[in-house]
């Protein structure tokens, strides 16, 4: 069996035409975050739209680029979950609004770390002065790099910190040398690491 091609059988003036699809999407990056932390809303939208954001953002079709309808904005919303919907007007003279959403982004409370508190590897106590070591964190050999506070009390309940103790380290060990504690002859010591 053959087949012959004519090109006299053709019909004129048709072409096929695939249109083209535009991604609608609208979403929060990263959905859930930590106090103080941005999320990213980003928006897909047929080009030449009008857009808005509830939430007291308002219109963001400035940030949104008119040949690819791809647009973004940075939030910071307060603690607890906040809910974002997008509506957009497509162009043309009787196209409704549409609304996408709603997006959510959770913010999430900072907690910091607990402290960290140690134990002293020696306390001795010279003349009038006392001697505390304890471990340096792994590498660090510069005092100015320690987040360790010191603090004394005569009584375990009121504690107060030392300003600006001078601190060494030398072989992976602290030093701290108070020359003035407390008169009375008792005083405890603590370290805390941030």
């Amino acid at each position: 069996m053959s087949f012959q091609f004519d090109k006299n059988s053709l019909i004129p003036g048709i072409a096929g035409v695939s249109p083209q699809i535009v991604p609608i999407a609208f979403v929060a990056t990263p959905p859930v975050i930590v106090e103080g932390e941005s999320s990213t809303l980003q928006w897909t939208v047929p080009p030449g739209s009008t857009v808005e954001i509830d939430q007291e953002i308002g219109d963001v079709t400035s940030l949104t680029d008119l040949e690819s309808g791809v647009g973004s904005i940075l939030v910071s919303p307060p603690p607890g979950t906040t809910a974002y919907t997008l509506t957009y007007n497509p162009p043309g003279n009787e196209t409704p609004e549409v609304a996408l959403g709603p997006v959510t982004v959770t913010v999430n409370e900072f907690v910091p770390p607990p402290a960290t508190s140690f134990q002293f590897t020696s306390i001795m106590v010279e003349g009038g002065s006392v001697n505390l070591e304890w471990p340096a964190p792994e590498g660090v050999t510069e005092p100015a790099a320690l987040a360790d506070s010191i603090e004394r009390s005569t009584d375990l309940v009121d504690w107060t910190p030392i300003e600006n103790p001078a601190l060494t380290i030398m072989g992976g060990t602290v030093r701290f040398t108070d020359d003035l504690p407390p008169p009375g002859g008792k005083v405890f010591y603590r370290v805390e690491r941030n």
